[in-house]
């Protein structure tokens, strides 16, 4: 079993907007996202997370997004599911504190993002074979190149060798129409 060493915290993107006025009580809505990629060597990963939080009846008034980076390094074997709940569970506090600094600085009383609870039915790993298979999917299509190139050219030289040989095969039914008419016009005779 491994584990995940937290390297550093980033924030990439703050974006809000605050056009409230007086004390007015806020309803909330929260729509988060997290992602993870890792490098070829699955020794190191980087945690990407955005939350945007809006006011439920009126989202022009208020609106905040913030999208944090964290690094991780991975010592040991760990399956990616692991790595993004322990990546999530090591991150969201950081999140939040920033929140709160941003919000009351701004003059916001400070909003706790509540931490959701993931789900790991709703975790998605993707395949690290993505190279593999498209070194796949590109030998498939080469072999199906040559031999649809193999086949065009084939055609094309029997075109051009029906075009120039000969047919005997006319010449002697020609003949043979000319015998086979003469005898019968004979004998109506």
């Amino acid at each position: 079993m491994g584990e995940l060493v937290f390297r550093g915290i980033q924030v990439n993107e703050i974006d809000m907007s605050n056009e409230l006025q007086g004390q007015v009580k806020l309803d909330i809505e929260q729509r988060a996202s997290f992602n993870v990629k890792y490098t070829q060597d699955m020794k190191h990963c980087i945690a990407t997370c955005v939350v945007d939080m809006m006011n439920k009846n009126a989202p022009n008034d208020f609106n905040f997004k913030i999208s944090v980076r964290a690094s991780f390094d991975i010592e040991g074997e760990m399956e990616k599911k692991e790595v993004h709940k322990k990546a999530y569970d090591e991150m969201y506090p950081h999140m939040r504190a920033l929140t709160m600094s941003v919000l009351t600085t701004a003059g916001m009383p400070p909003i706790v993002i509540p931490k959701i609870k993931m789900d790991e039915n709703n975790i998605k790993v993707e395949s690290g074979n993505k190279k593999e298979e498209e070194k796949e999917k590109n030998t498939v299509l080469w072999v199906l190149a040559i031999v649809g190139a193999v086949a065009a050219v084939a055609g094309i030289a029997f075109a051009v060798y029906r075009f120039f040989a000969p047919d005997y095969l006319e010449d002697f039914e020609e003949d043979f129409d000319d015998d086979y008419d003469d005898y019968f016009e004979d004998e109506e005779k």
